[in-house]
């Protein structure tokens, strides 16, 4: 935070600093709506009763709130975080203006790929809406779908060809969620995500939510382009994982007329992970 020193910092209150800072950052005015699609495929329906079924593993971990015996309290936690991005998106004049959120962190390790999964299946369960849940952490391994994947399959053919997405995406068995997994191997070395705006253009018009698993500040040159491309974005910060510096030049790194909040996740012990919700809605 500007103004602080070095001797301030080591005794600083790491969540009331984000706090103040997302205060400070809150109240810009809503991002602009990114251009939208002409011509034939802005026209195309595509068939969703052709995409394939999945069946993502659940447990403690990536969709457990898919899971049947997950806790009331656990669910809850995340049921506030759906009400939150809710309330955020009233802002805006058009609600179906802010469809596209951007799950981000400082570094590995922090609970992204676990809140952004989550996340998703809340909004689909939860609000019976039609959502998408995109794999785009290159840093990471693949999100578990529980099918196996060409080495062609994916986002890297969804980029290149985005009005044929339907092809390489997956519903999940019984649940208006859908995921449009990155590739069967870390392509890290290859993929390209420029052509991420026009993509994202194509499947606004499709889903009522979009979850962007996106990536580590620290580790993808490419964090610049998930977060310019999303409508907003969500910043998990995880207990003493990463320092206050690196999480502020990581609040400095989102625009802030896109930054929706920061989600605090706090794991005590295994397999039972504890989040803990900690936003500014402007």
């Amino acid at each position: 935070m500007p103004g602080i020193s070095d001797e301030q910092l080591a005794g600083a209150d790491v969540m009331g600093a984000l706090t103040q800072l997302a205060e400070n950052l809150a109240g810009a005015r809503p991002p602009a709506k990114p251009a939208e699609p002409t011509g034939p495929a802005a026209l195309r329906v595509p068939d969703f009763a052709s995409i394939a079924e999945c069946v993502p593993p659940t447990g403690a971990g990536h969709f457990s709130l898919l899971d049947p015996s997950c806790s009331n309290e656990y669910s809850e936690q995340f049921r506030l975080l759906r009400t939150q991005l809710m309330l955020h998106r009233a802002r805006f004049e058009r609600d179906q203006d802010f469809r596209t959120v951007c799950v981000m962190s400082t570094q590995k390790g922090e609970g992204k790929s676990f809140t952004a999964s989550n996340l998703a299946a809340v909004l689909a369960v939860a609000g019976g809406q039609k959502v998408l849940l995109l794999d785009s952490d290159t840093g990471s391994a693949p999100l578990p779908i529980g099918v196996p994947l060409s080495e062609g399959a994916g986002l890297p053919y969804a980029l290149s060809n985005p009005e044929d997405w339907p092809r390489t995406a997956y519903r999940v068995q019984g649940t208006p969620l859908y995921v449009l997994p990155r590739a069967a191997r870390n392509r890290a070395r290859t993929l390209d995500l420029e052509p991420l705006p026009r993509l994202l253009g194509v499947l606004r018009q499709q889903f009522d939510w979009i979850i962007v698993d996106g990536a580590a500040f620290a580790s993808c040159p490419d964090a610049g382009w998930l977060t310019a491309a999303a409508d907003g974005t969500l910043l998990v910060v995880r207990q003493n994982a990463a320092g206050f510096g690196a999480v502020q030049e990581s609040l400095m790194s989102v625009p802030p007329e896109r930054l929706v909040g920061v989600v605090f996740n706090q794991s005590k012990s295994q397999p039972k992970v504890r989040v803990r919700l900690r936003m500014k809605i402007g």
